[in-house]
């Protein structure tokens, strides 16, 4: 396959651009979970989503099995949410905060690098999200197109055959280790462990470049390139 002249910078969403945590947190205080209770709750779904997708016999949108995330955490800890409660709380996801450091950063990058949206939101989901940072993303792969959700490595496949590009002129960025890195490391793709609060650490994961926000990554990829010139 041909690289193409600009190297491919491969961004996650969730976790990552967008803060799911207070998304979600406040979405659960909107249906009517206190608010001393649902940073918890909130906290306990997202750990958790990832054990529901081996139960998964068909695939469905990333909000249903969000939902059922939140009312697993909810039956484990004891608590008892109102009856469309789950579903409620996850219904604005394609708004829920960005970061603060995500736009500036975009800007930043853009001029150098084409840029890539990767998520477990389904493809007009992530449009609507694209749309929120501007148009500075090139490319878009979103679950319902491959079928599967991350850390099945069927988007990062989809991202270099479509873009037409290889696997080494990829960077792959998130913050989440485990669902987005991992399968990097197994394609051979460079990548970069972004720290934001309350993510874990980046277990099995051998990380090759680790930056404390998107600025910081912007800062040092646009250095490294200034000094090839």
């Amino acid at each position: 396959m041909a690289s193409q002249s600009s190297r491919v910078l491969s961004l996650a969403v969730l976790g990552t651009l967008i803060d799911d945590r207070a998304g979600l947190t406040a979405g659960l205080v909107a249906g009517g979970v206190p608010p001393a209770t649902a940073p918890m709750l909130a906290d306990r779904a997202l750990v958790g989503v990832d054990s529901l997708l081996d139960e998964l016999d068909t695939f469905v949108g990333w909000q249903q099995v969000l939902a059922r995330a939140v009312e697993a955490a909810a039956e484990a800890s004891g608590l008892q949410v109102g009856v469309g409660t789950a579903e409620q709380a996850v219904s604005g996801i394609t708004e829920w905060p960005l970061f603060d450091d995500v736009l500036p950063a975009l800007a930043a990058l853009a001029p150098r690098f084409r840029l890539a949206l990767l998520s477990n939101l389904d493809q007009r989901q992530l449009e609507q999200v694209a749309r929120r940072l501007g148009g500075t993303a090139a490319h878009l792969v979103g679950a319902d197109r491959v079928g599967c959700f991350l850390p099945e490595p069927d988007h990062l496949m989809a991202l270099v055959h479509e873009m037409e590009v290889d696997e080494d002129r990829v960077l792959h960025v998130s913050a989440r280790a485990m669902a987005d890195l991992l399968p990097a490391e197994g394609l051979g793709m460079a990548h970069a462990w972004l720290h934001r609060p309350g993510e874990a650490g980046p277990g099995e994961v051998e990380i090759q470049l680790e930056v404390d926000d998107l600025l910081a990554l912007a800062r040092r990829l646009n250095r490294r390139g200034r000094r090839r010139h």
